[in-house]
């Protein structure tokens, strides 16, 4: 909406928010109609299973039944749920990569945003929320699911209840506060992160120049520091998680501990197996939500909401917003001042495309009074007061010497530079032939075809018209033959003409070709000329740029440039000094023929020897040779290795896992053991706070009391090491 700023929340529950509400409908039936039955079905059972009475009996079976019932309900509704949930969060990252891609395509070349980011966005952000959607609904459910078991509590221990809820409550506070420290350090690391692999790219781009000057010692002090500063605040978010995540240990074991403590304390009453196991029953229902997934989904949906603030930051960045794109079927002329009207950044009205992408529109393009640069804090235009127009029926040729503007020019037809002052007036459907030929991994038919529909026909007068019959014929499966990488090498001359047929192929309504006749031999150039370019600009408007003056015809439109203002504009016929035109465009280097046309490799490996083929044949590469040595010092095998790199640290958490398991199921043990002495000693004295002596010791509460808090107290504080050695694994 107007006035408003673009909100990419909004966005994302606009529309996954129908699908979030219906997985939100069936966890809460889970949580709250099934899982919240079985404590109570358990209680039946224990009421009635020791009765001699038929009618008890079968309700004690109806009640075992029960909970069988939702045990096998809760497994059905839980893969329901947790598929649906998970697709949504992957449908929410993949529509988060999908924007940030169509983003990137539509970036202008001047973007400062580096390269190192956009990967750590679609890399790390963007996964956040395959791991924020599985722990969503559980940050409203736990409260609501703490409420009720409060109440069902109460109801069976009295005022003791509150006691234990109490202690749940008094982690609420540190788990949010913990959240928002994720939440900020996961922040500063994508920010680290950023900065190292930007400081990387620039790196590996410049390792021409590192390697000469031997900066190869400063540059990994500089990239060690980095990577120090960074894992210094990976290291304290990885505390934090650690002892979050002990919570699912201790959290719900500590608060049934303080609810039997004070009900045994404040009432003085005998501890029985059915209120314990109630007791224990709710509080592993809670274990669950609010001891796993709770204080998760606080780290994770913290994480989750700054990628979104990072996503939509690079989003709506508007020095690169994709050029505007009036929807207009006729050619309409616009002044700065109209357009601005309509969008609210200055620099975006001067660019207009006409008509509809995939309609038929008007051949021509024209410049009226454009400047335009490459950055907007340059203070000097690139092009300045330009002001042209190419049509169907004659070639446009931009001529100039290097650095007078040629290649900026078409770069500002297609969008990429800033324009600050004139309009563009570009029709929609726009083909581009690049300075520096490119091709992708796959076959020279793809590489041209660029995504178009085959046409048999037009795709063999291309292939003739590029002078590319000779060249497909030689390569060994014709057009089928890859190239690119991993693919076979063509000559720079194969790689121009395959970067000119495919934007030949594409119909357009302007061709706009930056040098393609630089790279190809005198004979080759003429044929592409005459037999490609030509005849395409009498039915296209076509706009060539080239150093070549040996081929121009009287009728040609010449646009010369010159500090990034049109000099001339007119006929080759109209410049008054052709001899000084000539003598500022510095001819390109012709390349020798056989970097155009390959050499026939047959034929030359024939002279070959046949010993030295075989040599060659039988030779092993350098990587082979160096793996073969690799094989022969490796003395231990990789289980060994990776055991031993962690020395005594591995050992300790081991230990630890071992200690937390075993402190935790000795104080689930410990309270059955608790139970059984009250039970017999209540049957046999009357009192459960009598000493047993029928035992080799003597057992009384407060015994009992300080074993199960010092079990309580060992299953916290083994809980919280073993998280923390989370860092160290």
């Amino acid at each position: 909406k107007r006035g408003k700023r673009p909100n990419y929340l909004r966005a994302l529950r606009s529309v996954f928010g129908r699908q979030l509400v219906l997985q939100g409908g069936l966890i809460f039936i889970l949580e709250f109609a099934v899982r919240l039955s079985q404590p109570f079905f358990l209680g039946g059972l224990i009421s009635n299973i020791t009765s001699h009475d038929q009618r008890q009996l079968n309700v004690a079976y109806a009640c075992a039944g029960g909970i069988i019932g939702a045990t096998l309900l809760t497994a059905i509704i839980m893969h329901s749920y947790h598929m649906g949930i998970v697709l949504t969060g992957m449908n929410m990252r993949i529509a988060t990569c999908s924007l940030i891609y169509r983003k990137v395509l539509s970036m202008k070349g001047t973007s400062k945003v580096v390269k190192g980011q956009i990967v750590n966005l679609m890399a790390n952000d963007a996964l956040r929320f395959d791991y924020a959607a599985t722990c969503l609904h559980d940050l409203w459910i736990a409260p609501l699911q703490v409420v009720l078991v409060t109440y069902f509590l109460y109801r069976i221990v009295g005022l003791a209840a509150f006691v234990g809820m109490a202690t749940m409550f008094a982690c609420a506070p540190l788990q949010v506060w913990m959240g928002k420290m994720t939440s900020f350090l996961r922040e500063q690391t994508a920010l680290r992160s950023d900065a190292r692999i930007s400081f990387m790219s620039e790196v590996i781009n410049g390792i021409h120049v590192i390697k000469t000057h031997a900066w190869e010692q400063h540059i990994i002090k500089l990239v060690k520091k980095m990577r120090i500063a960074e894992m210094r605040v990976i290291q304290k978010m990885a505390v934090v998680r650690g002892i979050m995540s002990s919570f699912q240990m201790y959290h719900t074991r500590s608060a049934a501990a303080l609810t039997i403590l004070a009900y045994v304390l404040m009432n003085d009453r005998t501890l029985t197996a059915y209120k314990v196991f109630m007791l224990t029953s709710f509080f592993g229902v809670l274990g669950t939500t609010v001891g796993v997934f709770f204080p998760t989904g606080i780290s994770l949906v913290s994480e989750c909401y700054t990628s979104v603030k990072r996503v939509e930051e690079f989003l709506i960045d508007r020095l690169d917003k994709p050029s505007h794109s009036p929807v207009d079927e006729k050619f309409t002329r616009r002044s700065s001042d109209e357009l601005s009207d309509d969008i609210s950044t200055s620099l975006l009205p001067t660019f207009t495309r006409i008509g509809v992408a995939g309609v038929k529109t008007s051949d021509c393009l024209e410049l009226q009074d454009v400047s335009a640069s490459w950055s907007a804090d340059l203070l000097e235009s690139t092009l300045r007061d330009v002001t042209m127009r190419a049509s169907a029926g004659r070639l446009t040729i931009v001529l100039g010497s290097v650095g007078s503007g040629k290649t900026s020019l078409l770069q500002t037809i297609l969008g990429e530079l800033i324009v600050s002052k004139g309009n563009v007036l570009v029709p929609q459907n726009v083909s581009y032939a690049s300075q520096e030929p490119w091709l992708f991994a796959g076959s020279v038919r793809k590489n041209i075809l660029f995504g178009e529909e085959f046409d048999e026909e037009r795709y063999q007068n291309v292939i003739r018209e590029c002078a590319l019959e000779e060249d497909v014929a030689t390569l060994k499966y014709n057009d089928f033959t890859k190239v690119g990488d991993r693919g076979v090498a063509l000559s720079g001359g194969q790689k121009a003409r395959v970067n000119l047929a495919r934007a030949v192929y594409k119909d357009a309504d302007v061709y706009l070709l930056d040098d393609p006749l630089s790279s190809v031999d005198s004979i080759v150039r003429l044929h592409l000329l005459e037999n490609c370019i030509r005849p395409l600009s009498r039915e296209k408007a076509v706009i060539l740029v080239t150093h070549c003056l040996e081929h121009l015809r009287e009728d040609d439109h010449v646009i010369y440039l010159e500090n990034g203002r049109v000099k001339h504009d007119g006929t080759i016929c109209d410049v008054e000094d052709l001899d000084l035109l000539e003598s500022q465009i510095e001819p390109p280097p012709e390349e020798p023929k056989m970097h155009d046309d390959p050499p026939d490799f047959p034929a030359l490996l024939n002279d070959i020897p046949n010993a030295s083929m075989s040599s060659l044949v039988s030779e092993k590469s350098p990587y082979e040779i160096a793996e073969e040595d690799m094989k022969k010092r490796q003395k231990k095998s990789s289980l060994s290795a990776f055991t031993s790199a962690g020395g005594c640290t591995s050992s300790f958490v081991i230990l630890f896992f071992i200690a937390a398991q075993t402190f935790g199921s000795a104080s689930d043990y410990w309270v059955s053991i608790w139970v059984d002495l009250e039970e017999h000693s209540y049957n046999a004295t009357g009192s459960s706070n009598e000493i047993i002596k029928r035992l080799p010791w003597s057992i009384n509460r407060k015994f009992c009391l300080w074993v199960f808090a010092v079990l309580i107290l060992g299953t916290m504080s083994v809980s919280i090491i073993r998280s923390l050695m989370h860092f160290f694994t």
